[in-house]
């Protein structure tokens, strides 16, 4: 069967299971979750693009709803949201963001868009989540000739994992600063993140004895995340978790379209 339709399937199972019950956030009415932080005095909405690597329709609808919710009505961000890297600009963005959900796999245009935006002095971010649900293995090509760009970086499974806590992670517009985070998927599982050079760690994992690391790291190129946004960013904003996981997006976006920082 074709791997596209097994994931599918396996997110549809998993919901009737009990897990993932909320609606798609495009179904959703809007929230006032984002009011009072993006709208401060002097601050401009950054313009990035965020390249959508998803095998679920619905969280592409998703991340395209949040968009124009939290993005234009909001005033957090202003995003174009692709789902192939051809005949982007980095000129006209102030960053690239790329979400890897299970799956999925990048192009050859793809990893050329992430390399231009290096090239011009631009800052990325990566949301990897190199899954196979059909058997819970890893795709070793998933996110292939990406992981020299940001930091000489890898992704390690581990798995029966899903919490972290963020530790020295930038504080606006939204401060997430040692609060723990719960991450619900479909493979019980998170990735840590190993990166090579100057780097400073945004989250930890918790309860992961086997597997310890971080999950989030910034490099001087970007930002790494062993774990996808789009699934929990296509639901609503009466769930907590998802209101958590905008709020990192928004974070990012904004550490993204700053300065570079220095980086022990």
């Amino acid at each position: 069967m074709n791997p596209a339709l097994l994931a599918i399937l396996a997110l549809t199972l998993a919901s009737c299971a009990g897990f993932g019950r909320e609606m798609p956030a495009h179904l959703s009415a809007s929230s006032d979750a984002a009011s009072g932080s993006c709208r401060e005095a002097n601050y401009r909405a950054p313009r990035v693009v965020v390249l959508a690597k998803e095998v679920a329709p619905e969280e592409l609808d998703g991340l395209n709803y949040f968009a124009t919710d939290w993005g234009l009505r909001q005033g957090c961000f202003r995003a174009t949201i692709v789902t192939t890297g051809s005949r982007i600009d980095p000129s006209q963005y102030r960053g690239l963001i790329i979400d890897v959900s299970h799956d999925a796999s990048l192009t050859e245009a793809d990893v050329a868009l992430a390399r231009s935006f290096v090239s011009a002095g631009r800052r990325l971010a990566v949301f990897g989540w190199p899954l196979r649900l059909s058997d819970l293995t890893v795709d070793p090509v998933a996110i292939s000739g990406l992981t020299e760009l940001p930091g000489d970086f890898t992704l390690n499974q581990a798995s029966g994992c899903g919490d972290w806590q963020y530790t020295d992670i930038p504080k606006a517009p939204f401060d997430l600063s040692r609060t723990s985070y719960r991450y619900e998927n479909f493979g019980s599982t998170i990735f840590t993140v190993k990166a090579g050079g100057p780097q400073r760690t945004w989250a930890t994992a918790l309860f992961c004895a086997a597997h310890p690391g971080n999950v989030i790291v910034e490099v001087p190129a970007g930002i790494i995340a062993g774990f996808s946004i789009a699934y929990t960013i296509s639901l609503a904003d009466n769930n907590v978790r998802a209101v958590a996981m905008k709020r990192l997006f928004v974070d990012v976006v904004n550490e993204l379209a700053g300065p570079r920082p220095s980086l022990a």
